[in-house]
């Protein structure tokens, strides 16, 4: 059965074996906003506050769940366009569509130095098609701290735990990819 509290379960597990500070996150419109957080154990670490609003596109977490809309919702939710906050989030409509298509693809957003400069995420989303809830699983980590092979475990870990939820939940959404592969 879903709940949110599996979701916080499931990013608590992720984030204790990385040492990262993870959240679970909702989107309200053009924004994304943390309603859980789970601080990491490392020396090194990014913090934020439950509630700091941030733009969907320029973040892992909003881009997971921009993902699950067709793109004709997309563009009709960014039809005034919108402000970059760093020269790393998507410039254009266009940019954001392609890094959306890939999410799709692989099943997982990632954002670096673009919502929080020096901060890198990695967040995948899952939902409920009975009750129309969607969440984004996201592990946030200080941009110079972590090399490939622990960002592939840590997308792995987060996927999987996701997956759990997605079979759960009969999530039609869902990608059923390994991002391993």
């Amino acid at each position: 059965m879903w709940s949110p509290a599996l979701a916080r379960l499931r990013i608590a597990k992720v984030s204790a074996a990385c040492g990262h500070t993870g959240y679970v996150s909702i989107q309200d419109g053009m924004m994304v906003m943390a309603v859980t957080d789970h601080p990491g154990t490392n020396a090194l670490r990014v913090v934020s506050t439950i509630g700091r609003r941030l733009p969907a596109f320029a973040s892992a977490t909003g881009r997971s769940l921009l993902a699950r809309l067709p793109d004709a919702e997309v563009k009709r939710l960014y039809a005034l366009g919108f402000k970059p906050p760093s020269p790393s989030a998507p410039q254009t409509l266009d940019a954001l569509l392609e890094r959306l298509q890939r999410i799709r693809e692989i099943g997982i957003a990632t954002s670096s130095d673009e919502a929080t400069r020096g901060a890198d995420a990695l967040a995948v989303a899952v939902g409920d098609p009975s009750t129309g809830e969607e969440v984004s699983l996201c592990i946030v980590l200080p941009a110079s701290a972590v090399d490939a092979s622990e960002r592939a475990a840590i997308a792995q870990a987060l996927y999987d735990g996701a997956a759990g939820i997605a079979a759960l939940t009969g999530d039609p959404l869902f990608p059923r990819l390994s991002v391993a592969a």
